[in-house]
């Protein structure tokens, strides 16, 4: 997780955007909280998630997504988006 966070173009995402969480883990929550300045906002569903921001998805929640989504980087079981 840590180095999918520091890679160049994700880094400088999460630098400076707020990123979105649904359906994390709590496990996964405590390490984005640890690693990102700007701590990231559950909700509770893809349909919360407002227009023009990141998000990290569970992979199976790809399918769910209503409008187009362009992915930035894929690690584990998640998505950013």
């Amino acid at each position: 997780m840590k180095a999918f966070l520091q890679q160049g173009a994700i880094a400088s995402i999460l630098q400076s955007h707020s990123v979105h969480l649904v359906e994390v883990d709590q496990k996964t929550q405590v390490l984005l909280k640890f690693y990102l300045s700007i701590h990231p906002q559950q909700v509770n569903s893809i349909s919360q998630i407002p227009a023009l921001s990141y998000a990290l998805i569970y992979i199976a929640q790809s399918p769910k997504l209503s409008r187009p989504h362009r992915l930035v980087g894929t690690v584990e079981k998640y998505k950013l988006i």
